[in-house]
């Protein structure tokens, strides 16, 4: 059957409708048309950008180290399971020690994501005193061991404290688990070893990816010839770079730990939805610089209000909706409320310090301060304490009119508040994802016509 190629607008045509990670790999394989999908706007449903993974849709692409063990050399459980898991997300040096060159880097395009902590710590891995805090396990693991293999050279003592805690759990460690832990201080000491005669590690190491998505996974291995950060920052290049129009991205998260994102110069992401966001405050700039100006105002934003500065992303009209979830009870939520122009917000805080007169303090300043129609604030809650709420309000606001899960509060000529709870199961799905915790109940504010 004769086949003839695709014309160039054609092609374009259909590279518009293609699922992303199709064109991803056409463009791997075929980079004689790769130009032409760099010209075709990407759509995409969610992105997810972190240190070494990026995520399309449903499609992971994660890098790390593998190490390749020689034939004669036993693999360690722990270095197994990194191997298997997409390799370890941190560089080694010649002698196999852990190291961090690229913590610091920012190179142009990279785009810092600070946090009040960090998940990995960076330590020095290749001291005098660690080398000695090993030792001094692999004693104590060893000695364990032969107390369970039945030795009659050690004696595990029967003495308090944390020590003796310490002794009798790993006393009641299954023998292999054990051995695993022994295996794993050797490998520990391994680097220190090299180093202090100049010998090579017992593998080669390789940069691995791992493509992984619904339906697959698969791996490949590449020579390790660069760092982490500048194999990420070739990933996302060959992903992202060189198109001429901002990526259009349905809903967009961030790494939860301080990071540095490797991205293309000139990466630009025209974004609906932020999800799930931490550290706002401190990563506002840093959004902010990744977004094309047409994402303002956003569709929605929901994170995780640690600090009240974190509210302050919503001041200046950058999003209509937002989701403020396990809220701090040690924040002013209330006073922050009625500061806002947001047409909806959700708040979702476990276990809140909250008095039930805050919200009646929030229905007044609704009356007193005219609000949009349309505006409405929803609040995961108890329904007694739902209940009590409505009973409160009916009381002491004028005009209040009480139904049994309701009360409508007329406010002008043409509009009225309504403060009403229903069940969490009466919502629809992407208004139950909203919400962190599992309610069972929603209360809702909001101004409607007569």
């Amino acid at each position: 059957m004769n086949t003839l190629p695709l014309e160039y607008q054609s092609l374009k045509a259909v590279f518009l409708y293609m699922d992303p990670n199709v064109r991803f790999e056409i463009s791997h394989r075929l980079p004689t048309i790769s130009s032409t999908e760099k010209v075709v706007p990407l759509r995409i449903e969610e992105l997810d950008l972190g240190d070494l993974t990026t995520s399309v849709n449903q499609t992971s692409y994660k890098l790390g180290i593998f190490r390749d063990y020689k034939e004669e050399e036993k693999i360690t459980w722990r270095a197994q399971r990194y191997n298997d898991f997409g390799g370890l997300p941190r560089d080694l040096d010649r002698f196999g020690f852990e190291i961090f060159p690229g913590h610091n880097v920012l190179d142009p395009g990279d785009v810092s994501l600070p946090c009040p902590y960090s998940l990995v710590r960076q330590v020095e891995r290749d001291t005098v005193h660690i080398e000695r805090m090993h030792k001094t396990r692999l004693k104590f693991y060893q000695d364990v061991l032969k107390t369970r293999l039945g030795s009659e050279d050690v004696e595990i003592s029967d003495r308090e404290g944390e020590d003796a805690i310490l002794e009798r759990y790993y006393m009641s460690l299954p023998i292999n688990e054990l051995e695993r832990h022994i295996g794993e201080i050797h490998e520990d000491l391994q680097p220190f070893e090299c180093r202090r005669f100049n010998l090579k590690p017992p593998f080669v190491c390789y940069i691995m990816l791992t493509i992984t998505s619904k339906s697959h996974k698969e791996t490949s291995l590449m020579p390790y010839n660069m760092k982490l950060h500048e194999a990420m920052k070739a990933l996302n290049n060959f992903l992202f770079g060189g198109r001429r129009q901002s990526i259009q991205v349905q809903k967009l998260q961030l790494s939860i730990n301080g990071t540095i994102l490797r991205l293309p110069v000139g990466f630009k992401i025209e974004a609906e939805q932020l999800k799930g966001v931490y550290n706002l405050a401190m990563r506002n700039d840093a959004i902010i610089s990744m977004l094309d100006k047409k994402s303002f105002p956003l569709k929605s934003v929901s994170f995780f209000a640690e600090d009240k500065r974190d509210f302050q992303f919503f001041d200046f009209g950058k999003t209509t909706s937002f989701t403020a979830m396990d809220v701090n009870p040690e924040i002013d939520l209330f006073s922050i409320l009625k500061t806002l122009s947001n047409e909806r917000v959700n708040l979702s805080f476990y276990d809140p310090d909250f008095g039930i007169g805050e919200y009646l303090g929030l229905v007044q300043n609704w009356i007193e301060n005219e609000r949009p129609i349309g505006t409405c604030y929803s609040f995961g809650i108890e329904e007694d304490t739902a209940r009590q709420i409505l009973k409160l309000v009916k009381t002491h606001v004028e005009g209040a009119k009480r139904s049994k899960r309701c009360v409508s509060i007329p406010i002008r000529n043409s509009a009225r508040l309504e403060l009403y709870y229903i069940p969490m199961k009466c919502l629809n799905d992407s208004e139950q994802e909203e919400f962190m915790y599992d309610y069972d109940w929603v209360l809702k504010m909001r101004i409607v016509r007569f």
